[in-house]
């Protein structure tokens, strides 16, 4: 189901949160995205699939409904707090690139059933290769989603989704910027995608491999 959370005549972001039947979006969440001055149309979609399939047909939803798409679309988990500005801070630094830029990204931490700040640093393929270090919760421009045919929403590969995404889209010659001053925080529980077993994360490790980090320059 989508819901529009907030309108916007003229938006330049649609800001997507994935949610599962029964969750909700933190009051810190509401409360941290309107720290932005960005244009932007916040919509939510509520599926019983994974976390990049509930993306993507919320995606696929809007488009529907309304007959277009934004230039960037920025996923948002129900649990983020973003630092100032975080929105503002993407898209001033993406809406700059060029056609081989994809998506803006910044840091993040967890915190909650797992305590973990994530090193993050400049694009670099052969540090992808080895493992993901970006976000799910970044900033990407719509053109480069439609070119490789939307997010991977392998239900095999689930766990790892994002990784196989940014795979994805560096296979088709499109990279990542980071952005430095921009940073979020995501609030972690034990039922979290993050939180999953030893053994899912290796087998969709090794899909991911498989299927996309084998065909990476």
């Amino acid at each position: 189901m989508l819901h529009i959370i907030k309108e916007c005549k003229t938006p330049v972001m649609l800001i997507l949160t994935p949610l599962l039947t029964g969750h909700k979006i933190s009051s810190e969440t509401r409360t941290t995205i309107k720290r932005n001055d960005v244009d932007y149309v916040w919509a939510s979609w509520t599926g019983p699939k994974k976390h990049a399939a509930n993306v993507q047909d919320g995606i696929s939803a809007f488009h529907k409904e309304f007959r277009y798409l934004p230039q960037f679309i920025q996923i948002i988990d129900r649990d983020i707090i973003l630092g100032r500005n975080m929105l503002d801070r993407l898209f001033s630094v993406l809406d700059k690139t060029g056609s081989d830029i994809a998506y803006s990204y910044c840091g993040f931490e967890y915190k909650g059933h797992i305590n973990l700040k994530i090193p993050v640093c400049e694009f670099n393929i052969e540090r992808l290769k080895q493992r993901n270090y970006i976000s799910s919760n970044s900033l990407y421009k719509t053109s480069a989603i439609y070119k490789v045919g939307g997010f991977v929403v392998d239900e095999d590969t689930h766990r790892l989704s994002d990784w196989a995404m940014f795979c994805k889209l560096a296979i088709n010659g499109m990279k990542g910027v980071f952005v430095p001053n921009g940073n979020f925080v995501a609030m972690s529980s034990a039922t979290d995608i993050s939180a999953g077993s030893d053994s899912e994360h290796y087998s969709a490790r090794k899909l991911v491999i498989e299927r996309f980090v084998s065909k990476l320059p």
